[in-house]
């Protein structure tokens, strides 16, 4: 699980344990989503992630990772949940999301810059 780094590698480890253990469990299903999450971070320069129920931070070391044309087309496409503060730290925040779907915004926002 630790080294899910891709939405299709995410898929093929659930259905391996699927096919192994039956039908995946909640709690299952989003620890394998912080996984691919955290080595998509890692992968972006993403220094530091915070998840609530009604927000998501992404921290980036500096604004250099954030001048790209991926980030630019990704905040345009996610503009209903995602904003880019530069007021103190470079920071990109995604909010007004459902609970049970923010795991998923935050990797297809994710996999929209890489």
């Amino acid at each position: 699980i630790s080294g899910i780094s891709t939405p299709n590698e995410l898929v093929d480890v659930a259905s391996k344990l699927k096919d192994v253990y039956g039908e995946i469990l909640t709690p299952l299903s989003n620890l394998m989503k912080v996984a691919l999450i955290k080595n998509m971070a890692t992968t972006l320069y993403i220094k530091k992630i915070y998840i609530a129920r009604d927000k998501a931070t992404l921290e980036f070391h500096t604004t250099k990772e954030l001048l790209t044309d991926n980030i630019s087309q990704a905040l345009e496409v996610y503009n209903k949940y995602a904003v880019l503060d530069l007021s103190n730290l470079p920071i990109i925040e995604i909010k007004g999301v459902d609970d049970n779907k923010m795991l998923d915004i935050i990797i297809e926002f994710l996999n929209y810059i890489i």
